[in-house]
């Protein structure tokens, strides 16, 4: 056999190893924890994308900006906008 078939059949075989004893050592047992998951959607700025429909990417994007500035999640930092209302926001997808 050729040495470069040999060689990617080898990394083939190193990378399936690597799968299955990362499933076995780390992935086996492991639970979510769906209260510091909705924790972490909610303090995410790309949440914010959900906005695009209703006030569009430019202002959006801005929304972003400024609330990362200020050290905000985006469902803070909307009701400070004019003209967006806060249950529109926590409407977004």
């Amino acid at each position: 056999m050729p040495v470069l078939g040999d060689t990617a059949l080898e990394s083939v075989r190193l990378l399936a190893g690597a799968t299955a004893a990362f499933v076995d050592l780390c992935l086996v047992d492991m639970e979510p924890n769906p209260e510091a998951c909705e924790a972490a959607v909610e303090k995410s700025l790309s949440m914010v994308t959900g906005l695009n429909p209703y006030i569009g990417y430019e202002q959006a994007a801005a929304l972003a900006k400024e609330a990362f500035q200020h050290g905000q999640d985006h469902p803070r930092a909307v009701p400070r906008k004019e003209g967006f209302g806060g249950r529109q926001a926590q409407r977004s997808p």
